[in-house]
C-alpha cells in the first residue's frame, strides 16, 4: 500500500508561489474517511445541534479559514498529517499494536487538531510596527518583476513579500499582516498541546455501533479513524 500524503488543497490557481489561502481547521483527509458512498458528510449546525446532510466540498467554509497562518506553518500541518494518515492506513487494515512512533504521530496530529480552530475567522487585518519605514524597492527590481509575472506595478510588493514567505523570510516591512501574527500564535499553541499529549499511549479500539461528530475542537482523547 503506498504511503497516503496530506495534500494542500488550498492554493489558489494562478498563484506564482503556490501560496496556500484555504487552511483546514477539520483535517480533508480526516473528514473524507466520514462520507457516504454519495460522497455527503452530515453536518451539525451549532448551537441548536440541527443534524444535516450536505455534498462534502473540501473547501467549503464549514473546514477551512482563509489565510490564517503562513506556509511555513502550513507545511508543518501538511507533514503533520501525512504521518498521521500512516498510522490510520496501518490500523485501519487491521493492526492492533501501536509502536511508540505512532503514539507520537497520533499526539501531534491530535495537538493540530485542537489549536487549528482557534484562528476558525482569520480577521485579515494589519499590525503597524512603529518605527520601521517602508522598504524601497528599486525601479529595476519593480521592472523584472512586472516582466516575470505580468502584474500591474501596484502588486509587485506583495509578489514580493509571497515570494519570501514560500522562502521562509521577509522584507522589513512596518506592517505585520494577521497570518503572521496567528502562525506564531499557532506554533506555541501547538507545541503547549504537544506536550500535554506526548506521553499518552494509545490503544486501538474497534466499536461495532457508535455514532460520532468531528468537532471544531476535540475536548477527547480519543482520535477517529474512519467508519
Amino acid at each position: 500500500m503506498g504511503k497516503t500524503k496530506a495534500h494542500d488543497f488550498g492554493i489558489i490557481k494562478g498563484n506564482p508561489f503556490k501560496i496556500t489561502f484555504r487552511q483546514h481547521f477539520l483535517p480533508n483527509g480526516l473528514m473524507r474517511h466520514f462520507l457516504t458512498k454519495e460522497n455527503k458528510i452530515y453536518r451539525v449546525v451549532k448551537p441548536d445541534a440541527h443534524v444535516e446532510l450536505i455534498k462534502y466540498e473540501r473547501n467549503d467554509d464549514y473546514a477551512i479559514s482563509l489565510r490564517a497562518w503562513n506556509t511555513r506553518m502550513e507545511d508543518i500541518f501538511t507533514a503533520i498529517e501525512t504521518e498521521f494518515y500512516t498510522v490510520r492506513e496501518s490500523v485501519a487494515s487491521g493492526v492492533d499494536h501501536l509502536s511508540k512512533d505512532d503514539c507520537i504521530a497520533i499526539s501531534n496530529f491530535l495537538a493540530s487538531w485542537k489549536v487549528r480552530s482557534n484562528y476558525l475567522h482569520s480577521s485579515r487585518k494589519v499590525h503597524r510596527i512603529n518605527g520601521i519605514p517602508e522598504p524601497q524597492i528599486p525601479p529595476a527590481i519593480i521592472s523584472e518583476w512586472i516582466a516575470k509575472t505580468g502584474q500591474r506595478e501596484a502588486d509587485i510588493p506583495q509578489y514580493i513579500r509571497e515570494h519570501l514567505e514560500k522562502r521562509g523570510s521577509r522584507l522589513s516591512w512596518p506592517t505585520l499582516e494577521d497570518h503572521e501574527v496567528n502562525s506564531h500564535k499557532v506554533w506555541c499553541d501547538y507545541e503547549c498541546a504537544r506536550l500535554g499529549l506526548k506521553n499518552i499511549r494509545w490503544v486501538v479500539h474497534r466499536l461495532s455501533d457508535l455514532e460520532i461528530a468531528l468537532p471544531d475542537v476535540p475536548a477527547f482523547h480519543f482520535v477517529p479513524i474512519n467508519l
